[in-house]
């Protein structure tokens, strides 16, 4: 494909997400680079199997088919099939094809599963490929959330880091100003009074029984100085979600929905497409969630985007969780197809194409040098922005999966009106320490 070409399906992408009038900004990539390689690996003809959830949703799915056929022009020797599996369905998917000795190459898995992946030997650590100084080039944090052991096992193309957004001609029709980048529990709870009336809420989280229940509560803790768990001198771990830090945290999203009352009379069934149809149609205001959510509403509502800000979580700690997919390599025992899988998560993750893959999903850049991209500079990102300078990496435990479905419970619990706190948090401490002694990970203070 032609560069006039690669320019023409970008700037169609562009418009069909309605992020930009036109095409990319000034200094912006105009399509995924990278030069082409005559190395050993593709010299041959290679078909990869590449699963992924990102390729299924909208916006991300045409920003994928967009670095799948980039990398075959390069590549000519080289056939990527995408395998879309939905999210949810993702990691048991990947199970069964690993237990029956079916791999993909390349898979785009949730960072709550690295651990589990790298101790049933599913992934290949990307130190194989790469020393240090490669990977000194990304956010600490991004590395951190997809490390075990020591060892890197994902990378991304770009993350979705926690904060808060929120529609500026609703707080400006309420009589507010723009809330400040380190702004506390108190002001959070002003506004969402304030901007509570009629059918408008102040608030929205993902409030249906879901592991987003655990997304909810998370940041609360952290904000406030708390942890879910913590190592202790042996190297295992031990919950620590009873402490005063934690319970004050579970307290005050209590007092969000019972006391203050900033939540709609549906929230507990709404998910994060339920809240961001609500954002774009005025019904909130403002909606714990991460910069992706941009993307998706200028799909259906792109008129409604300049109107969106955000902030980091507000508390006492700087605080912002990253989130999102990161790209692992197989262990397939074909050493030609891995390392036909890592160029093409280097690819992925270059800095040009970082920076396109935030014009096309809004998602944030793992790169440092990203930072620097004219969009990136917009209203829009001033809080995811500066969320990224303090990103905090929940542990990497092979028992995730079942510590947040505990949370989820005591989540849901406080949602329909449970106020025992101290008790509930006792309760799950020592359900969460159950699941570490099983898995003879619980050590001793």
């Amino acid at each position: 494909m032609a560069a006039q070409s690669r320019l023409k399906v970008v700037c169609a992408l562009l418009l069909v997400v309605g992020l930009l009038a036109g095409c990319v900004g000034s200094g912006a990539p105009q399509n995924p680079t990278a030069e082409p390689s005559t190395q050993a690996w593709d010299a041959k003809p290679i078909e990869l199997r590449v699963m992924c959830a990102s390729c299924l949703e909208p916006g991300t799915d045409k920003a994928q088919e967009t670095y799948q056929k980039a990398f075959m022009e390069l590549h000519p020797n080289v056939k990527i099939v995408l395998e879309g599996v939905p999210s949810e369905q993702f990691h048991q998917k990947l199970v069964t094809l690993g237990t029956g000795g079916q791999l993909p190459d390349l898979i785009e898995d949730q960072n709550a599963f690295v651990s589990a992946n790298a101790e049933a030997g599913f992934t290949l650590p990307l130190n194989d490929f790469a020393d240090q100084s490669f990977f000194d080039e990304f956010l600490p944090g991004s590395i951190d959330m997809l490390s075990y052991k020591g060892k890197v096992y994902a990378l991304q193309i770009g993350m979705v880091n926690t904060g808060i957004i929120y529609r500026a001609d609703l707080l400006k029709e309420a009589g507010l100003e723009e809330p400040p980048m380190d702004w506390t529990w108190e002001d959070f709870a002003r506004y969402a009074v304030a901007l509570t009336k009629g059918d408008q809420y102040g608030l929205g989280v993902s409030g249906k029984a879901s592991r987003g229940n655990f997304t909810t509560l998370l940041p609360y803790i952290y904000a406030n100085g708390g942890t879910i768990v913590e190592q202790t001198p042996d190297g295992k771990w031990i919950a620590s979600v009873n402490s005063p830090e934690a319970v004050e945290a579970l307290a005050f999203l209590g007092d969000l929905v019972h006391k203050y009352k900033v939540m709609s009379p549906s929230f507990l069934t709404n998910g994060f497409s339920e809240n961001v149809r609500d954002m774009a149609l005025g019904r909130l205001a403002m909606f714990e969630t991460a910069s992706h959510a941009f993307g998706i509403i200028a799909v259906d509502y792109p008129d409604v985007v300049q109107h969106l800000r955000s902030r980091p979580f507000p508390g006492h700690v700087p605080f912002s969780r990253g989130w999102a997919a990161g790209w692992s390599v197989c262990k397939t025992g074909d050493p030609v197809k891995q390392r036909a899988a890592w160029e093409y998560v280097k690819f992925m993750t270059n800095r040009e194409n970082q920076i396109l893959w935030n014009e096309l999903t809004w998602w944030m850049p793992t790169r440092k040098n990203a930072y620097d991209a004219p969009k990136l500079t917009a209203p829009q990102y001033e809080g995811f922005s500066k969320a990224a300078e303090h990103i905090v990496q929940y542990p990497n435990l092979p028992v995730q999966a079942k510590i947040e479905d505990l949370v989820m419970d005591v989540v849901q619990g406080v949602f329909t009106g449970k106020t025992d706190y101290q008790a509930m948090m006792d309760d799950l401490a020592q359900k969460i320490n159950a699941v570490l002694d099983e898995a003879e990970l619980l050590g001793k203070k």
